[in-house]
């Protein structure tokens, strides 16, 4: 029986027992009032105080009456966890000691400790802002929330200081370096956490990334400050013997615009709701509070999260808990996005729950769902059925947008976003055609730029042109930074930054980075499979399984590209065998593919093979070799690098035999 209780509440809220399981939370407002003890000295309030905060807009008897509903919903969660932590009289609400273990609290504690490893822990713990999603439960509580948010990244902020400041770069690099990227996760503007690094970086004689760093803080500045560099900044290059080095003027196609053209707006979580528009989704629960088990509260509010994950809809709630009598829904003239309605109804008795997604413009049903409460018992088949339902959602709310021309800007990513899918180069010059036009209307529009990073990495991995002037790692990286900068919590932007990382060599970064996209979405298969495929190359195959394993398992139906990731992971755990079937399942005609294929043969003793592949290859990509080996060999070599990803020396020396096959078969052509 556990004795204590995890609530993780930066980021999407979820309450785990000592075993790591997931404990069901009723409703929204009862976990609200759980973190608003945590956060309160002494965790003991007024009863007033907690209705005052919570019902702002009711009446001061039904609001105490509300509270008492909610504090016996505070009550199941210890039923069901068979923990006892919720202390309540008649005038005062508190909280037992030693109990409740908070993940705030847990940062705090890893930051007194301030070793390296206690700094990644602690950034780590950190998956969004403080209960992100609960802002909406009532104005008084939204203010409070700000003020709290604010407060907490400040302690952070100020604990890590103290113990960075203390450091020696000499003596302990490690600790300094993992402390001002904590520092630089809470606040990328923070020029002092910029100079630490740089100061480190070239006493450490690593002046390439002294340099990259100095880059990084301009960009930064720029974006939230409109401000440059301080001089001392610029005079720690001097200091150490070292001239700055002005970044290129040369522009290609790809280049990042100055984001200084952007630093007016606010460009991570902008109040200008006409800025980006999302089609709108109201979700109507029909339900009786007292009869609602934990099992479909926890549904529901999975289903929550999960549509707030993928971040392309505007949610709003219609909340009829304590009515169950359906309403009649009006409908909305809701212009090219649209506007839908998904009803959510419990039948307690049976143990059902019903689904219904309404397109409000047309009065259309979509689809009906039914889940039974007794067949999602476990987390996992929890995450399934709700992952599968948002998905189908997601087919119909996106899918319409992708399947014709729109106006807005969120259609027109829709319609870039199927393109990049196709994985072509004809598709990805009609969806760059797409993104230059979203950059130049919405500057602040962040998937533009990681849209374009995508592109690029394709350029420079799968469909090389060698007879052109190619977008480099370093712009590829440059776009992938805009994209985070404008804003770090959309799961695209830290994917993307993920695999440009990769590429530029950055493997610790790029490992936070897909961390950070799996947090920010545990919901999307597509994430998922990425994540594990560029943690597999990183060389951490145990993650890679698990991510993919999820993957598999949320799909409805297996995507034939999935087959390719998959086959990477197989060859990054040396199970060549497997890589080669699953290869067979996977589109046969990409260039890496070929190249993966030849190394597993090799791998496996199947020289002979090996060498069939090789006929493959130049009936599939003859056009794209017509004498460039010849007149430029260093650009096949140098793709010949660049696609060996594999960080494990092993697993990297293994792959180079086909790398090296398919070289001196090219070169000998």
């Amino acid at each position: 029986m556990p004795v204590r209780l995890y609530i993780n509440c930066l980021g999407t809220p979820e309450v785990l027992d000592d075993a790591g399981a997931a404990v069901a939370v009723p409703t929204r407002k009862a976990l609200a009032i759980l973190v608003y003890l945590l956060r309160t000295p002494g965790r003991l309030v007024p009863r007033e105080q907690v209705a005052d905060i919570l019902w702002s807009k009711a009446p001061r008897d039904k609001a105490i009456q509300s509270l008492r509903q909610a504090l016996r919903q505070v009550r199941r969660i210890e039923e069901a966890s068979g923990t006892r932590f919720l202390e309540a009289d008649k005038g005062h609400v508190g909280l037992a000691g030693g109990v409740l273990v908070s993940d705030f609290g847990v940062v705090s504690e890893l930051l007194e400790s301030g070793g390296a490893a206690d700094f990644e822990a602690a950034l780590a713990r950190i998956r969004g802002p403080l209960l992100n999603g609960y802002e909406t439960l009532d104005p008084v509580f939204q203010d409070w929330l700000t003020i709290e948010r604010q407060r907490l990244m400040s302690d952070y902020t100020s604990s890590a200081l103290k113990v960075v400041d203390t450091l020696s770069l000499l003596e302990e690099p490690d600790r300094v370096e993992a402390g001002c990227r904590f520092l630089l996760g809470l606040d990328s503007a923070l020029e002092h956490a910029h100079q630490l690094l740089i100061k480190l970086y070239l006493v450490s004689g690593r002046k390439a990334e002294a340099h990259e760093q100095l880059k990084r803080c301009e960009a930064e500045l720029k974006a939230h400050l409109d401000a440059d560099p301080d001089e001392e900044t610029l005079r720690l290059f001097n200091t150490h013997a070292d001239a700055y080095v002005e970044r290129s003027s040369a522009k290609t196609r790809f280049a990042v615009e100055p984001v200084s053209a952007m630093a007016t707006a606010n460009l991570c979580h902008s109040d200008r709701p006409d800025l980006i528009q999302l089609p709108q989704l109201t979700i109507a629960s029909f339900v009786d509070a007292d009869r609602l088990d934990s099992r479909a509260h926890t549904i529901l509010d999975d289903i929550r999260s999960c549509l707030g994950a993928y971040r392309n809809v505007e949610i709003y709630e219609n909340d009829n808990e304590t009515q169950g009598v359906p309403q009649k829904v009006t409908y909305v003239d809701a212009g090219e996005l649209g506007s839908y309605l998904l009803r959510f109804r419990h039948d307690a008795h049976m143990g059902l729950i019903y689904l219904q997604l309404e397109n409000r413009v047309s009065g259309q049903v979509l689809f009906n769902e039914v889940i039974e409460t007794e067949q999602v018992a476990d987390f996992n088949r929890l995450r399934e059925a709700t992952s599968q339902t948002v998905n189908r959602i997601q087919s119909h709310v996106i899918g319409r947008l992708r399947a014709r021309v729109g106006k807005q800007p969120f259609s027109r990513w829709c319609q870039a976003e199927a393109l990049l899918c196709e994985f072509s180069p004809s598709a990805d010059r009609k969806a760059v055609a797409i993104l230059d036009e979203l950059q130049a209307a919405n500057p602040t529009y962040s998937v533009a730029y990681s849209g374009k990073a995508s592109v690029g990495l394709k350029q420079l991995l799968h469909y090389p042109d060698f007879r052109a002037t190619q977008t480099g790692s370093k712009d590829v990286l440059d776009l992938a930074e805009q994209g985070v900068l404008l804003d770090p919590w959309h799961v695209f932007n830290r994917r993307m930054h993920g695999w440009s990382l990769l590429q530029s060599g950055y493997y610790d970064e790029a490992r936070r980075a897909f961390t950070e996209a799996a947090r920010l979405n545990p919901f999307d298969p597509t994430n998922l499979m990425s994540i594990a495929e560029g943690m597999a190359y990183i060389g951490d195959v145990d993650e890679a399984r698990r991510n993919a394993e999820r993957a598999f398992s949320l799909f409805p139906v297996i995507p034939r590209f999935f087959y390719e990731y998959l086959a990477n992971i197989k060859f990054s755990a040396g199970d060549y065998t497997s890589a080669l079937e699953l290869l067979d399942r996977a589109p046969t005609d990409g260039i890496l593919s070929i190249t993966t294929r030849i190394a597993a043969f090799l791998c496996s003793g199947r020289d002979g093979e090996a060498r069939d592949t090789l006929d493959l290859l130049s009936r599939r990509h003859a056009g794209r070799f017509a004498d460039v080996t010849r007149d430029r060999p260093e650009e096949v070599l140098g793709w010949l690098n660049r696609i060996n990803l594999y960080q494990d020396p092993q697993t990297r020396m293994h792959y180079k035999r086909g790398a090296d096959m398919v070289r001196s078969y090219l070169l000998a052509s």
